[in-house]
């Protein structure tokens, strides 16, 4: 009987020691998939990660690259720009001489076209005239038009004696006493007009009527 508690005691023994070994491999194994797993989340987060700064790197390279492309854009404008108005302050000295010539024709209408002279200068005008316009030189149109501060720079108002009905609207141009010009769409000398005051100037406080305005 003491044999059978001995072999007893030493299968509790054996059994004790079993599920000691069990718990043993179980703990390891426990531990071995807690770290495991935190090799993947670890990783996952070193993915994650990377992922944002690619995706940082790839805006960044995004932004430069059209930040660059509009520096090309706006230095290459700007150089076009440069090279059309290059000589802005040439052309500008040679529009006064174009004015001069005009008022010379104009104070010297007596000349004919058999005068020599006068045709010479007339050459000159439109040689210097046609250069000019092929730099992009154009000349600002502008009487009888409504007053435009972006291109006229009004001198002095007008009220009439006699008019025509046009004459009256106010803010009409209705004199050009310098010429304006535009160089390659940009205004380089607003045209310096005379403009209608919409006004009529009357002699002896006489009062003009509407009535008499359309009889005129």
């Amino acid at each position: 009987m003491q044999r059978n508690e001995e072999l007893k005691e030493r299968n509790n023994l054996k059994s004790d020691e079993q599920d000691f070994a069990e718990a043993g491999q179980n703990e390891q194994t426990s531990k071995g998939e807690q770290k495991e797993a935190g090799r993947v989340a670890e990783l996952e987060r070193r993915v994650a990660e990377l992922e944002r700064e690619k995706n940082e790197s790839r805006d960044k390279y995004l932004r430069t690259l059209a930040e660059f492309e509009n520096f090309r854009r706006r230095t290459t404008q700007e150089r076009v720009d440069w090279i059309k108005n290059a000589n802005e302050m040439l052309i500008l000295k040679l529009c006064d001489i174009l004015d001069d010539f005009e008022r010379a024709f104009q104070n010297h209408p007596e000349k004919r076209q058999d005068d020599h002279l006068y045709r010479g200068m007339e050459s000159i005008y439109r040689k210097l005239l046609t250069t000019l316009q092929g730099e992009g030189l154009s000349k600002i149109e502008a009487e009888g038009d409504d007053f435009d501060p972006m291109y006229h720079e009004a001198i002095t108002y007008i009220t009439y004696i006699t008019y025509t009905p046009s004459e009256l609207d106010k803010d009409r141009v209705v004199s050009i006493i310098q010429n304006g010009y535009i160089l390659n769409n940009k205004v380089i000398r607003p045209a310096k007009v005379a403009i209608s005051s919409g006004e009529i100037e009357v002699s002896g406080g006489e009062e003009v009527t509407d009535e008499a305005k359309e009889r005129k």
